[in-house]
């Protein structure tokens, strides 16, 4: 095993692998207790939901990964599921040696489990997840905590909180835009009664004038 890869090994924090429809967590290892930081997993959950829900191919085509004070959160997105890891920013790896590392344990994952879903066996059991821990042990050759930080949250809520707020921001803007229109719309009509008012007065300015005409004549 070379230097490199110990650097990578000792400053991985967590690794996590959600299913993308889902947003259940499948998979999870945590090397460090990053709570004692003060991260809750209501935060975290919030956060990779927050992520899934913008999990198009455009934005996956985009975002690598997402740079914090202490650490960077890297993205692999598959057909599948999304793996995200939590990396130390004092890594003294490249990022090329790090998005390396992450493919091998994705490519890894997916040749191991890629039936469970394109035979639709996966029925929510996580449980059938959990010998990965070999697979990933070979990979990073560290022993995880057995702190559990994700697989027991149900994040279908943490999607319904989005969409909430989301629906909330879009109705408060629209509503604000119904204002400003039914504003406008008062201020042009007061403007178009104005401009008739100075017409009548000038038309019948301009007819007791014809009169006084009239009348010398």
């Amino acid at each position: 095993m070379s230097e490199e890869t110990e650097h990578i090994e000792v400053l991985i924090e967590s690794l996590y692998i959600l299913e993308k429809d889902s947003g259940i967590c499948l998979f999870e290892e945590n090397y460090v207790d990053i709570t004692k930081d003060g991260i809750s997993t209501d935060l975290i959950s919030s956060f990779l939901s927050a992520i899934l829900s913008f999990a198009d191919e455009t934005f996956a085509d985009e975002i690598q990964h997402i740079q914090f004070s202490n650490r960077r959160i890297l993205f692999n997105f598959s057909e599948h599921v999304l793996l995200v890891i939590a990396v130390h920013k004092e890594t003294p790896a490249t990022d090329f040696q790090i998005k390396r590392m992450i493919d091998n344990i994705a490519s890894q994952f997916d040749q191991k489990y890629s039936i469970i879903f394109e035979t639709d066996q996966w029925r929510g059991d996580i449980t059938q997840f959990n010998d990965f821990s070999q697979e990933l042990y070979e990979i990073v050759k560290r022993e995880p905590l057995k702190l559990k930080l994700l697989q027991l949250i149900d994040f279908k809520e943490h999607f319904k909180k989005i969409e909430n707020y989301v629906s909330e921001k879009v109705s408060e803007k629209a509503a604000n835009l119904l204002k400003k229109k039914e504003q406008l719309e008062n201020y042009i009509s007061k403007k178009k009664r104005e401009r008739d008012a100075e017409k009548r007065i000038q038309t019948l300015l301009e007819q007791k004038k014809e009169l006084e005409n009239n009348r010398d004549q």
